[in-house]
């Protein structure tokens, strides 16, 4: 991770230099299993639709979305904006309601202000330097919020983004509300088909603007997520989102790195909602649906998204949806042979490697880090 990266996170400059640099001497004294220095992430991009003097372009930017909300109170009221009060926010059953939570959960919908005040802004550039009008705009997000069970997870909460496509003064887009199931590699095709250019049939991506549009199923996977490795597939329809937990030797909440981060910032739990829960966890101080993450994981999980929007009810073991879980396990056995879901062959060295060589030691959890 980057400092700035750690950062975002919640650390102060200070820690965020101390933690690299401890990292950097665990590697040196052999305390890290890798030794490489290799910028795995690589350049970040640059340039601007303003350096396109002539004929149409592509271009992609990013906002800070729910990121730096450590002082999201005082940047929403310097821009006019009142934030919203934790106390008035609904904390979903999956948390604990108390005030970690819920500050976390405002602090989503803030940063959410300030991505609308932001995309506003954004607007108003467009307009004054001509692109109203004769552009094309789609906004969405990688992934939903960043509470502890969303981001990098395969419940809804982590997999639902908005997904917004407007082209103000053409008549390329009937504006209204859809509720399709739609994959964001959608927008692969969908941009393809804006432009005129016929989709290949290679693609797995399909434009949501075609007559023939149609889903029945969105596919996600959760395997690596920075210095954490997991295999769980999902298959997500209308109504019921069906989860499979293929490593059932390690907890869903296995010290992923946002949750090292809180460590250091809060080991005690009295200000982050990561390490309050797993201090809550550690007291037998949850149960249900909010104590799963530090237990024993189950190999199938069925939810019921209409009635149970929360996912707090495994519906898996109930034979009344037995129909349903065997229809939607099928669906999934065949989407991994189709695929050719690289998720079921073992991981490369160098793969290994580059896990090691970026965090430290005490970060890595999982069985497999244990193994020499």
């Amino acid at each position: 991770m980057s400092k700035q990266q750690l950062m975002e996170a919640g650390l102060t400059a200070e820690q965020a230099t101390t933690m690299l640099a401890q990292a950097s001497t665990d590697k040196s004294k052999g305390k890290g299993k890798g030794k490489g220095t290799v910028n795995y992430k690589g350049l970040r991009g640059s340039g601007s639709w303003r350096d396109v003097k002539k004929g149409p372009f592509f271009w992609q930017m990013s906002i800070p979305g729910g990121k730096s909300v450590a002082t999201i109170d005082k940047q929403l009221r310097i821009l006019g904006i009142e934030p919203v009060d934790p106390a008035e926010v609904r904390v979903p059953a999956q948390y604990p309601d108390i005030p970690q939570v819920r500050q976390h959960v405002a602090n989503h919908y803030n940063s959410i202000l300030r991505t609308d005040h932001r995309v506003g802004e954004l607007i108003q550039q467009f307009k004054d330097q001509g692109l109203w009008g004769n552009t094309v705009f789609i906004l969405y997000s990688d992934h939903g919020s960043d509470l502890p069970r969303s981001k990098g997870y395969a419940y809804k909460e982590g997999l639902h983004v908005p997904f917004i496509i407007a082209a103000p003064g053409t008549d390329l887009i009937e504006p209204g509300t859809r509720r399709d199931l739609v994959n964001l590699m959608d927008i692969a095709a969908t941009t393809l088909g804006l432009a005129g250019v016929e989709v290949p049939e290679f693609m797995d991506a399909k434009d949501v603007f075609a007559e023939d549009f149609h889903r029945e199923y969105i596919y996600s996977s959760a395997d690596r997520w920075g210095n954490v490795i997991d295999r769980t597939r999902s298959v997500m329809g209308e109504r019921f989102h069906y989860i499979r937990n293929f490593l059932l030797d390690r907890p869903l909440f296995n010290w992923g790195a946002y949750e090292k981060v809180a460590f250091t910032r809060d080991p005690e739990g009295k200000t982050t909602s990561l390490m309050a829960m797993r201090r809550m966890a550690e007291a037998a101080e949850l149960e249900g649906a909010q104590m799963a993450p530090y237990g024993k994981r189950v190999a199938e999980e069925l939810y019921d998204l209409k009635n149970d929007p929360d996912e707090v009810n495994n519906l898996a073991a109930d034979p009344a949806y037995k129909e349903q879980l065997t229809k939607m396990r099928k669906a999934l056995l065949y989407w991994i042979a189709d695929t050719d879901d690289k998720g079921q062959y073992p991981r490369s060295a160098a793969a290994m490697q580059e896990i090691t060589d970026r965090f430290p030691a005490d970060w890595l959890k999982g069985p497999e880090f244990l193994k020499e």
